[in-house]
């Protein structure tokens, strides 16, 4: 079974307050711009953490794209985390009432 998810191809934030363009480009790869705000971002290609003292003044740039993967049985559901560990296999028709 295949489903839909998204993969990220630019982790990028740009601080309003100094204007500045931060972009993470590897795994924890932590960058900030040194404003007042703070602002900063995290994680390259493989997660997205953004942060500042003001998120309001924090434009994401972030970009994705959308992606098929396999869903195998005993993949863990991503909104609820049952899966093997919580009693067996788990599809993504989640019997918690969301899919």
């Amino acid at each position: 079974m295949k489903i839909k998810d998204h993969a990220i191809i630019r982790n990028r934030v740009k601080c309003l307050d100094c204007g500045k363009v931060l972009e993470s480009k590897h795994r924890h790869q932590f960058v900030r711009c040194g404003c007042p705000n703070d602002c900063s971002t995290d994680g390259g290609l493989d997660y997205v953490h953004w942060g500042a003292r003001n998120l309001n003044r924090v434009e994401v740039l972030t970009e994705y794209k959308p992606v098929l993967r396999d869903m195998y049985e005993w993949e863990v559901c991503q909104v609820c985390g049952n899966g093997p560990e919580k009693g067996g296999a788990h599809k993504f028709d989640c019997q918690e009432g969301h899919e």
